[in-house]
């Protein structure tokens, strides 16, 4: 598996890898970011992640991890027309709360915030003069 291969790949072929042995997880090793980097080096790199972890009482910095995939955005929701608008009257609908059909079958990171904006402007001024 190539290390930098979109996030869509890597997990279904964690998940397969974890359907093949049965087991619940597989095992993250960032030690050597940690070695090659230096002692700290996880923790400035990645910060946030770096205090999940450690605060879960993981030592990444020192032996593998154990991951598995997880859900983190729905792609979904109510049906709209590309101005939010739903089969209710008078009802709008963006961002994650709406089927806008933009994203096709995976959703490009960063593309929800993108998705919330542009919708949610424009459900906005088409609810303005919906009567």
């Amino acid at each position: 598996m190539a290390e930098l291969a979109p996030r869509d790949v890597v997990s279904r072929h964690i998940d397969r890898v974890m359907r093949e042995r049965g087991e619940p997880c597989v095992w993250l090793d960032a030690t050597g970011i940690e070695r090659d980097g230096g002692a700290g080096a996880l923790a400035r790199r990645f910060p946030s992640i770096d205090a999940a972890v450690t605060g879960a009482g993981f030592g990444w910095a020192r032996e593998p991890i154990p991951v598995a995939p997880a859900a983190h955005y729905t792609m979904g929701g109510i049906a709209t027309d590309l101005d939010g608008r739903t089969s209710v009257p008078g009802l709008f609908a963006a961002g994650g709360a709406a089927a806008s059909g933009v994203h096709g079958a995976n959703r490009l990171a960063s593309n929800s915030l993108l998705e919330g904006s542009m919708f949610g402007a424009r459900a906005g001024r088409r609810s303005g003069v919906v009567r």
